[in-house]
């Protein structure tokens, strides 16, 4: 018999059980004899190891946003929306704009755990602001009045930032790391991919503006 302690950590959410539990649900469900046709969101999702049966083909899905697309009506700063977390990456981006010489402005939307953090890097550089949260509406023209959206994040499923950006008519600028989002960014045409260091970030920012 278990201790009750040992039994609240077996049953506890999550837990080594749970674990076990889905794991075992998964593998039933997921069985090549149990599924028709197998879905992900991205390239970056269906190659992943471990989330498909292996050999199985994956038919992949770009699905679109909810948001109503924005209208492109001018160019008069970058923007990005996004939960100020590590695994987004604004801190790069905030870095790579601090070392940019770009007369331009850069808006970030967005809450999280980052955000003190976030605050501290951009200092005394009066062209950054962290917005923080903002409605759909506030959104859209955010989206419409940008000259370009930047999306940093560290192997992303998808982005579906990268989707309203494009529903506005703006270019995106990311990096050659962001998992899903490099399936939808064609540098010269829908946007820029470079490597993910302050200095490729800083010239294609210099560029842009």
């Amino acid at each position: 018999e278990l201790p009750a302690q040992q039994w609240d950590s077996w049953f506890a959410l999550p837990s080594p059980l749970a674990r076990k539990v889905t794991r075992w649900l998964d593998d039933s469900a997921l069985a090549p004899g149990m599924i028709k046709k197998y879905m992900a969101i991205s390239q970056t999702v269906a190659k992943r190891e471990g989330y498909f049966p292996p050999g199985v083909p994956v038919q992949v899905i770009h699905h679109p946003s909810d948001l109503p697309p924005a209208l492109s009506s001018a160019s008069r700063y970058l923007f990005t929306v996004s939960r100020l977390d590590a695994p987004k990456r604004l801190d790069l981006l905030i870095r790579a704009m601090r070392a940019s010489s770009a007369d331009v402005q850069l808006l970030i939307a967005g809450s999280g755990p980052q955000r003190s953090e976030l605050e501290q890097l951009i200092g005394d550089d009066e062209r950054i602001s962290l917005l923080g949260r903002v409605n759909d509406a506030q959104l859209r023209r955010y989206y419409g009045d940008a000259l370009c959206v930047p999306f940093l994040p560290m192997d992303e499923d998808y982005g579906l930032i990268t989707v309203e950006a494009m529903q506005a008519g703006k270019p995106v600028l990311t990096c050659e790391d962001t998992g899903g989002v490099t399936e939808l960014v064609e540098t010269g045409r829908t946007g820029w991919i470079v490597p993910a260091t302050e200095a490729a970030l800083a010239s294609a920012i210099d560029d842009i503006a």
